[in-house]
């Protein structure tokens, strides 16, 4: 859906940074995915003082509107992984821990 499958110059404090986020918007928009994935783990966006959110509060209320909740999948007290799904996934509430969300979108009727 995107070419932006790297992410850390989205947040880097630089220039290009909310014109790149907004490019990758913009390609996720226009293409519509059946399946969107979320990480939200330490590393994966590489989160400066100065990063610019946009796209993080842009992707809450897309989701929230053109997507379903499908899949949780979180770090166990062991390290390990354990994953909901289905209605499980709806449960999760997301606190401060890290954590991987997948998304369905919705039929067009919504």
């Amino acid at each position: 859906a995107t070419g932006y499958i790297y992410t850390y110059a989205l947040m880097e404090a630089q220039p290009h940074a909310l014109e790149m986020q907004m490019d990758m918007i913009r390609e996720i928009e226009r293409n519509r995915p059946e399946f969107l994935v979320y990480v939200s783990y330490e590393n994966s966006w590489l989160f400066q003082a100065r990063s610019d959110r946009t796209t993080l509060d842009w992707c809450e209320q897309y989701t929230g509107r053109f997507y379903d909740l499908v899949g949780y999948v979180h770090k166990d007290s062991t390290g390990g992984a354990e994953s909901f799904w289905g209605d499980a996934a709806k449960k999760r509430v997301t606190g401060k821990e890290e954590y991987m969300a997948v998304f369905r979108r919705k039929s067009p009727d919504h």
